[in-house]
């Protein structure tokens, strides 16, 4: 089972495009859980239409409004599977995204996989596309970050002892740092299937 983290703000304009990119992914074995970290009465109504789609959506709430960090460990904390997918409300997946992770899962001694992704602008044109690397370790990080939030998938368990740090902005990137430095392994899938 994937547990796919949907950090929630102010965001309805993206949404339903987001959560349709997962639950139209190959890989079936998942659940998806959103974060309100809104909390308005606008947040609620966007959020259970939502909910209503599909009965793998969960949705939660943070009671006040906490930051993307604090949302993405409560999704972290309530999740089921075995594997954590992040994927933003502004971002979207292609159809075979998890699929082709999972399949590294099973071929690789790996703990954490990204993939490239397209920077995009909401009339789907492309502003720059990134690539990152196949492997990346802490020196490498140290240089460079080329791996976005909403390309991971990872290994539960690697979070164990490991969470966001509430962080106004690079959460993402200290917790890559982090893990990095205490040696799981980090794999890229060369495709664009992130956007």
């Amino acid at each position: 089972l994937i547990s796919i983290i949907v950090p929630y703000f102010n965001d309805s304009e993206h949404i339903n495009q987001s959560i349709n990119s997962a639950l139209n992914q190959t890989y079936k074995k998942i659940e998806i859980i959103i974060i309100d970290d809104e909390n308005s009465k606008n947040s609620k109504e966007t959020l259970n239409k939502i909910k209503k789609i599909s009965k793998k959506i969960k949705i939660f709430n943070t009671k006040k409004n906490r930051g993307v960090a604090y949302a993405r460990n409560l999704g972290i904390y309530k999740s089921k599977g075995k594997f954590i997918a992040f994927l933003d409300s502004d971002d979207l997946w292609k159809n075979n995204k998890l699929y082709e992770q999972i399949s590294m899962f099973r071929k690789k001694d790996i703990d954490v996989c990204y993939t490239g992704y397209f920077a995009i602008k909401d009339n789907k044109q492309i502003i720059y596309k990134v690539r990152p690397p196949q492997f990346m370790n802490f020196e490498n990080l140290l240089k460079e970050c080329p791996i976005s939030c909403s390309t991971i998938l990872l290994k539960k368990k690697v979070l164990r002892d490991t969470k966001f740090k509430n962080l106004k902005t690079k959460e993402d990137y200290l917790l890559w740092l982090e893990l990095a430095k205490k040696n799981f392994k980090f794999f890229g899938v060369n495709k664009f299937l992130t956007l």
